[in-house]
């Protein structure tokens, strides 16, 4: 740069230069890209007073989503929860057992109520608002946590071949205009 402030006309072609390859660089990285993961935690706290009591919570997931979804109980010397976990497919009522995609009682590492917790790890079959029911074994009573991890991989779209082939057309025609513009500088 001159001291008023104007560059040359050599200074203008490198930044462009410079410019672009990083740009050329960002295109051709997003392209390589196939899928990005993504994960989500979800963390809920409750407490089963009586027997017939449960709670449930409702978690979008696309298909093929992983999920992992622990129960937690008290610590002692209030772990008295033997949970039970179930997951239902969207639309499916959550009301009784029976119906759900998934179940769980005693799948934990740890204990609860003289027995493990409970835990579910499954991929998502249909897509929708998929519903997780807490429930004590029997008349089980106590406080709990449920942690649920979903994992999914989102599709980046890209090129096909002849994408390919019109993107490196694109990307050299650029780097002529700037060697050129650098052998005039």
């Amino acid at each position: 740069m001159t001291n008023s402030g104007l560059a040359s006309k050599g200074e203008v072609a490198m930044t462009n230069h410079t410019r672009n390859r990083k740009v050329a660089a960002a295109v051709v990285l997003i392209l390589g890209l196939a899928a990005v993961a993504v994960a989500l935690s979800y963390h809920y706290a409750g407490t089963i007073a009586s027997g017939p009591q449960y709670d449930t919570y409702v978690i979008p997931l696309s298909v093929g989503t992983h999920v992992t979804a622990d129960t937690y109980c008290a610590a002692p010397p209030n772990n008295t929860l033997d949970t039970i976990l179930t997951a239902f497919a969207p639309g499916v009522d959550p009301s009784d057992t029976a119906n759900a995609a998934f179940y769980n009682d005693d799948g934990g590492a740890d204990i609860c109520g003289g027995f493990r917790n409970s835990r579910l790890e499954f991929d998502a079959t249909v897509a929708g608002n998929w519903t997780f029911r807490v429930d004590g074994f029997g008349s089980a009573t106590g406080d709990y946590t449920l942690d649920i991890l979903t994992q999914s991989l989102v599709e980046v779209p890209t090129l096909d071949s002849v994408g390919l082939v019109v993107l490196t057309l694109v990307l050299a025609g650029i780097a002529l205009v700037v060697l050129r513009r650098r052998r005039t500088a």
